[in-house]
């Protein structure tokens, strides 16, 4: 008994000696920052970031900062908004998913303790009536780690749940972002519509001047003809922006939803742009840009689940240490057991020869850490490309919304001098009906700018990592 007890002492201290060094804070690899990584890697080797739209952030007055895109929100809008976080299916169901990173996040850590739980037994069968073995037990099992390799399986867990956490965000971005493109699409085409039925009522009322203007022979039948087609285009138009309306209007249905018949309109849509896109923009909106966070996040987990691969070749101690009483009935079995019942065990795991599998899994994983360094440089270029493009729209649309204004201008002008002349009877009706409608002509060209131009203002919003629910 004695024997046995001091065989214990020196199972407790030979276990005690491989532990302690794990007690001890592990000093764990440092991760290299994603963005230096991706500066080595040829994808960026060749990729400045434009110096047109770059400034300090310091020097930015952030009290206007975004007051180009917040002139876009209104009352009904934010309605719509607060639906579709509320309902949202893409969105619940990226909640449900964040809600599993977060359990697994937490099944991982829990591998850093120790299991404990307990167990009762009791055995019949040997003697008739007689209850052969009971037994009552404490058991605890622990996987000290030794050389981290629990830790960054942790660290990787963290990272991936992170990632997912700005994946979601960035879902969020996206879906309010088609939102607001989506409504404002739709109240341009309403208003198109309308613009589109006035040059459908000038268009008729030509041609019943055209007609009369046949019967007492002072027009050409081809004139009849011309303005036949003409009106047949606007009916064709008229119903393409229907059918147009009714395509976004079931979007909008879909992304809050409600579907069908969501109350979508408002009763009257003015949009002035009365801000202007600053000429420069600070390059460190893009740094928290939830997408460009997520692929940041992607490559920390890969640079950790690479040392968990290559600790994978070192020894593991797994230890266990069941306490309890255990009582029988059989006189042979007494004497065998102890009261209590107690044991300490350790079990010592070497990988020795695997066929080459933790070789093969560490340079996959290497792999996957390259990949993650790539598709972070992949999401930076993509990052400034729609960037350049939404400026470069807007650049172009200014030019179109001043040449189109000059244009209306004139337009409105002769239009006013036609009528008086038409009054004096220097002019004639048709010629003032066609000066008309190259005025409603420019006025629709006006409202497509609009429509675009609020258009590439969200897609730039989004394109900086902008959320419209915190405007």
């Amino acid at each position: 008994m004695k024997r046995a007890r001091r065989n214990a002492w020196v199972l407790i201290g030979l276990v005690l000696i491989m532990v302690m060094p794990s007690c001890r804070t592990l000093s764990l690899k440092k991760q290299p920052q994603a963005k230096e990584q991706a500066r080595k890697s040829v994808s960026l080797q060749k990729v400045e970031i434009p110096d047109t739209w770059i400034i300090d952030r310091e020097d930015d007055d952030s009290a206007d900062e975004f007051a180009w895109v917040m002139e876009l929100k209104t009352p009904k809008l934010d309605s719509l908004m607060d639906q579709l976080i509320a309902h949202n299916a893409d969105l619940q169901a990226s909640y449900s998913r964040m809600e599993m990173m977060e359990a697994g996040l937490k099944v991982s850590k829990s591998e850093l303790f120790p299991k404990v739980g307990f167990a009762a037994a009791e055995g019949t069968g040997l003697f008739k009536g007689k209850s052969a073995v009971d037994q009552f037990l404490f058991q605890a099992s622990w996987e000290p780690d030794l050389w981290g390799k629990l830790r960054y399986e942790a660290k990787s867990a963290e990272s991936a749940y992170f990632s997912a956490q700005h994946s979601n965000e960035r879902l969020l971005q996206v879906l309010l972002a088609r939102l607001v493109r989506n409504w404002h699409t739709a109240q341009g085409v309403k208003n198109q519509q309308e613009v589109v039925e006035q040059m459908l009522d000038t268009a008729l009322d030509l041609k019943r001047l055209t007609e009369h203007r046949l019967e007492i022979g002072i027009a050409d039948p081809t004139d009849l003809n011309l303005l036949n087609a003409e009106i047949s285009n606007y009916y064709k138009q008229i119903e393409q922006i229907e059918f147009t309306y009714g395509q976004v209007q079931r979007s909008i249905e879909v992304l809050v939803g409600e579907f069908p018949d969501a109350d979508i309109m408002t009763d009257a849509w003015n949009l002035k742009l009365n801000h202007n896109i600053p000429e420069n923009l600070s390059a460190n909106l893009l740094d928290s840009r939830p997408d460009i966070m997520a692929a940041q996040f992607d490559v920390e987990r890969a640079f950790y689940d690479e040392v968990v691969a290559q600790k994978l070749r070192l020894p593991s101690l797994k230890v266990s240490a069941p306490l309890g009483v255990a009582n029988s009935d059989v006189l042979g079995l007494k004497s065998s057991f102890s009261d209590p019942l107690y044991a300490i065990n350790g079990a010592v795991n070497l990988p020795v020869f695997s066929g080459g599998a933790l070789k093969a899994n560490i340079e996959a994983k290497n792999a996957v850490q390259k990949e993650s360094v790539a598709n972070y440089s992949k999401v930076v270029l993509n990052a400034l490309a729609e960037v350049e493009n939404s400026l470069s729209a807007n650049y172009s649309l200014k030019k179109r919304r001043l040449h189109t204004l000059q244009a209306i201008e004139d337009l409105k002008e002769i239009v006013k001098i036609s009528s008086v002349k038409y009054e004096v009877g220097q002019t004639d009706m048709l010629s003032l009906h066609q000066y008309r409608m190259k005025l409603l002509n420019e006025e629709l060209n006006l409202i497509n700018i609009n429509t675009e131009d609020a258009v590439q203002r969200i897609n730039l919003f989004l394109s900086l990592g902008g959320n419209f629910d915190d405007l």
